[in-house]
């Protein structure tokens, strides 16, 4: 390694083989197409600021171990640490200056407890996989609309390919 001083001894980020296949050049251009397709056949004129994206983050509840520092030769290193692998809470970053939604692996969601020191307006669900559900994301659309009320009334997504307004509950 220090004859060569580019190379540096980094850990992986783990990687799907469903995502790094399906994501490619000719898939995004073929979702592009559809995309436009679909707002030319609804006649919404949709400005790029108006277009938020839904992403998910899945957060273990017990960190993993970072790479430490050991005199050579030392056969075994540890550092105390949680052996079990924690639950998995996913985290819905939705814009810019929204407030994130937690969605707990768990049957009841308790907000005194579990929104303790989470940014103001965050908003939390359970799910028994802590994964979004179809039964959740209108719930996590709502919020994020919510916080973004003066766009409401001009705002516009897809569900399944039909064009919607969200609606005011």
């Amino acid at each position: 390694m220090s004859r060569h001083n580019n190379l540096r001894v980094r850990m992986p980020e783990a990687t799907s083989i469903a995502c790094a296949v399906a994501l490619n050049r000719f898939n995004a251009m073929v979702f592009f197409d559809n995309f436009e397709e679909i707002l030319s056949r609804s006649g919404v004129k949709l400005d790029l600021n108006r277009l938020w994206n839904l992403d998910e983050t899945g957060i273990r509840t017990v960190p993993s171990a970072t790479r430490i520092l050991a005199e050579k030769g030392a056969k075994q290193v540890g550092l105390l640490t949680s052996a079990e692998k924690g639950n998995l809470v996913t985290i819905c970053a939705c814009g810019k200056a929204h407030p994130p939604t937690y969605i707990f692996p768990r049957v009841h969601f308790k907000d005194h407890n579990m929104l303790n020191g989470a940014p103001n307006g965050s908003s939390g669900f359970a799910t028994s996989s802590g994964w979004i559900n179809r039964e959740l994301f209108p719930q996590v659309l709502n919020h994020f609309f919510k916080s973004h009320e003066r766009f409401k009334r001009q705002s516009w997504y897809s569900h399944h390919g039909q064009p919607r307004r969200p609606h005011n509950s």
